[in-house]
């Protein structure tokens, strides 16, 4: 089932960790996208809590906004100081 799985990722341009159900987070300076997110628990300028497929992602920090959010997609922007897996 894994290489199925992997090929119709690949064609379909996302990656294999979130066509199996995971996620996937990028950091650049002041900012985090996690992609593979079902929904946005929780928010304000200094805690975001995100629901994942078996686990949910917090996000704390200081002047947290989100710039976007989409289907599976959130961009956060602020300062962030911590990320936790729960």
């Amino acid at each position: 089932m894994g290489i199925i799985l992997k090929g119709i990722s690949d064609i379909c341009g996302i990656n294999y960790d979130i066509a199996s159900g995971g996620y996937r987070c990028v950091f650049s300076d002041g900012n985090i996208i996690v992609e593979g997110i079902k929904s946005v628990m929780s928010f304000n300028n200094e805690r975001i809590l995100l629901n994942l497929k078996n686990k949910k992602l917090e996000i704390k920090g200081t002047n947290l906004y989100i710039n976007e959010l989409y289907k599976g997609f959130i961009s956060v922007c602020g300062t962030i100081n911590s990320i936790n897996l729960l």
